[in-house]
């Protein structure tokens, strides 16, 4: 961006001489309040300056010929690699289909004791709730 927009370069050498000024002595106060204060003017230094530009372009070639300018778009990259539809398909059947490595087995087999359980208990179902069945628990 061009600084044109009534900017105060000394304004940054002062923070960066105060600046170097806090790190020799840290423990000084008054040298970190002034710092802050000066973060601060040029924070709002630049906002200003940036705002003064974009509204000096945007008077003089619209918005978005304006933010094409200020801020313009890198190249988009593209992947060289190509993948057809069929290509696609394979992958998916290949990382679906079972194989008979034992490494690849999700689910490990149930534990012989709740088998023992679940022979003893043939049956699931549900009952109703009623106030006193809930009252009980």
């Amino acid at each position: 961006m061009i600084l044109r927009f009534g900017w105060d370069s000394k304004l940054i050498a002062k923070r960066n001489s105060l600046y170097k000024l806090y790190k020799r002595n840290p423990q000084n106060t008054s040298t970190l309040n002034a710092l802050n204060l000066l973060k601060k003017k040029v924070k709002l230094q630049i906002l200003r300056d940036s705002k003064s530009e974009f509204d000096f372009e945007t008077s003089s070639s619209g918005v978005w010929n304006s933010l094409g300018k200020l801020y313009p778009l890198s190249a988009q990259v593209r992947s060289s690699t190509t993948c057809t539809a069929d290509m696609t398909n394979d992958y998916y059947l290949s990382i679906s289909m079972p194989t008979n490595d034992s490494t690849n087995n999700i689910l490990a087999s149930c534990p012989l004791k709740i088998q023992s359980e679940l022979i003893r208990v043939p049956f699931f179902f549900f009952s109703i709730l009623s106030g006193k069945t809930v009252s009980k628990i």
